[in-house]
């Protein structure tokens, strides 16, 4: 049974709401996974995504969970144009959160599926916040892969096809540079 009664929780958002930097709920071992971008979930109300990864969290041991993205902006489409204005401050707001948040030796679930490769600010991105992991040592991991290598988002693999699996990002951010 997941635990309701979190002693913290992080939301985290701009001033208009159409960022959400972090997203977490937890009481002292969070899993922190980092998806493509957030959608409508709030620290109130959770979206299907963060539903399943708080069962996710709860069935491998973690007390909560920490939901980051690679990419601030709210959308519920990736080919939606607010993408295209994605600009630097937002960006390094978001890195400066994701720093506040990982630490050593973490397990930092890679989360965001196959639409890396759909805007160039996604892997741009990708590239920053795995600097950041490297600092704190903490480790990727993914749920699974997809068939092109990707690591599975959250909501499109069965529970029982799930597990904590390495995940060479350093290989994997090689592959995306050089397509």
């Amino acid at each position: 049974m997941l635990n309701k009664n979190y002693i913290n929780k992080l939301y985290c958002i701009n001033d208009d709401n159409s960022a959400r930097y972090i997203l977490g709920k937890y009481n002292e071992n969070p899993l922190v996974f980092i998806g493509i971008n957030p959608s409508k979930a709030t620290i109130n109300k959770n979206d299907n995504t963060i539903s399943i990864i708080e069962q996710i969290a709860h069935k491998f041991g973690y007390d909560g969970y920490i939901m980051l993205n690679l990419c601030p902006i709210r959308a519920t489409k990736i080919n939606n144009c607010l993408f295209d204005t994605y600009c630097e401050q937002e960006m390094t707001t978001n890195l400066k959160y994701i720093k506040s948040v990982i630490k050593k030796e973490q397990n930092i679930v890679a989360a965001w599926g196959c639409h890396i490769s759909d805007k160039n600010c996604f892997l741009q991105s990708l590239i920053e916040i795995d600097k950041i992991v490297d600092s704190t040592e903490a480790k990727w991991v993914c749920l699974s892969k997809t068939k092109s290598g990707h690591p599975h988002h959250p909501t499109r693999i069965a529970y029982s096809n799930m597990d904590l699996m390495p995940f060479d990002i350093k290989t994997y951010i090689d592959l995306l540079s050089n397509k």
